[in-house]
């Protein structure tokens, strides 16, 4: 039997379905955006307890954490992917 292509993870209460992906598990996040994912999470700032699942995340739950934890509400960040898109960047999700 092979491992389906994706993760379930709980976070905050919500069930997260995360892409499988060497890559994504192999990934190091800068020390600044762990810790505000930690933060979004409930977790202190330097607590790594839950490092390997946010590492595991989506690039798009990653910063919708950040903008959780700077701006009070996650929905910033598809209003932040929209502007860059119509402003001319190209955005896609890492593999």
């Amino acid at each position: 039997m092979s491992k389906p292509d994706y993760i379930l993870e709980k976070v905050s209460g919500t069930w997260i379905k995360s892409k499988r992906s060497e890559t994504m598990s192999k990934r190091k996040l800068p020390h600044y955006i762990l810790e505000k994912v930690r933060g979004a999470l409930g977790l202190e700032e330097d607590d790594p307890s839950k490092d390997e699942q946010i590492e595991r995340m989506s690039p798009k739950r990653i910063l919708e954490l950040c903008c959780q934890w700077e701006l009070g509400d996650p929905s910033w960040a598809s209003h932040f992917l929209s502007w860059a898109g119509e402003a001319g960047y190209e955005i896609k999700e890492r593999e």
